[in-house]
């Protein structure tokens, strides 16, 4: 949204210089005011009726509050139309955007190749959201063959631009070698520009890289305010190493209740180490009571992602009677149906 309007306000002033209807130009300005000041049912008109009179801007500006539902219902066909409008006539946010209603197939037939081509239009014009987003589409093989080269390109171009995702992308890739030779040094130096610009994904990325001495000395103390920051943001895998770190006692005072909050958040994310953990913690009755039936819950859905959860359940399974083992299965399937749902910090 900020990056949206910020932009707008952008090409309003190249607007100004460039419009030769005063009349045109006054109203879209005056929309922009309006919409800044939460009158989204005024703006609407406003710019509804100079999109329909051919005016680039306000096209994509209609679209994107159609999309959003603001001044007006909600509606993506209605929105996606609006996208298209501005984007073929080379309004690159809106080829962007008309790019992700093909993607997650919001009031257009889902489509990774039509994706793809708007992507790439917008690419061609510099933007870097779009760069990044062909990354991502090389990266997973979305609708094309993966291809790890290329995704990395891509990333690197938009990482050049200074959009954060893209530089933790092109970090993590350097990181595991994915496209390019792996340089643990570089792949620092990417995440950290990341981080220092916010990017959750990138502190703990730092974080992990400082806790086992990858690309930069090996140091817990530096690594901890790197992961809380992004366990607090909602990263499952920070969670589960600050998590750790209450439950061991690196860096802060040992805290089994704070590990079992931290652990417990990041295994309803999905985290399979987290879920081992938290799995251990009921089995050995660490803060909590005794229960090996939850314990060997948690280990079912941990053995899903984990070595550590394949072994240790199959070991535990043995001991457990017939009853306990159904009850833990019905359980497990009780809790994936919570999985991917973020427990609040």
């Amino acid at each position: 949204m900020k990056a949206f309007w910020q932009t707008a306000m952008l090409e309003s002033a190249q607007y100004r210089g460039n419009c030769g209807n005063i009349t045109m130009m006054h109203g879209y300005e005056l929309g922009l005011k309006l919409y800044k000041e939460n009158h989204y049912s005024k703006a609407f008109v406003l710019f509804q009726s100079l999109a329909e009179d051919g005016d680039v801007l306000a096209q994509a500006i209609l679209a994107h509050m159609y999309h959003n539902g603001e001044g007006v219902r909600q509606d993506h066909q209605t929105a996606s139309y609006w996208y298209q409008q501005a984007a073929e006539r080379g309004h690159a946010i809106s080829q962007y955007n008309l790019g992700n209603q093909f993607r997650d197939g919001h009031g257009v037939e889902q489509s990774y190749q039509a994706a793809m081509q708007w992507y790439q239009k917008a690419a061609e014009q510099g933007l870097p959201e779009a760069q990044a987003d062909i990354g991502r589409l090389y990266y997973y093989g979305y609708g094309i063959p993966q291809d790890y080269q290329k995704a990395f390109a891509w990333n690197k171009k938009a990482a050049e631009h200074g959009l954060a995702e893209a530089q933790a992308n092109v970090g993590i890739m350097y990181r595991y070698g994915q496209g390019v030779a792996q340089d643990l040094a570089l792949a620092y130096q990417w995440l950290l520009k990341a981080a220092e610009q916010g990017s959750p994904v990138a502190m703990s990325q730092i974080g992990v890289m400082h806790l086992e001495g990858q690309g930069v000395e090996r140091n817990a103390q530096q690594a901890l305010p790197w992961l809380m920051k992004a366990a607090r943001s909602g990263v499952a895998h920070a969670q589960y190493h600050v998590g750790v770190c209450y439950l061991e006692g690196r860096v802060v005072q040992k805290a089994p209740r704070q590990a079992f909050s931290w652990l417990q958040k990041a295994a309803f994310q999905g985290d399979g180490l987290a879920q081992y953990h938290l799995g251990l913690m009921y089995i050995n009755g660490v803060t909590v009571p005794v229960d090996k039936v939850e314990g060997y819950a948690w280990w079912i859905l941990a053995a899903q992602s984990t070595e550590k959860g394949r072994i240790h359940s199959a070991s535990l399974a043995l001991s457990l009677s017939f009853f306990d083992r159904a009850k833990a299965k019905l359980r497990a399937k009780e809790l994936q149906k919570f999985i991917g749902y973020r427990v609040e910090v």
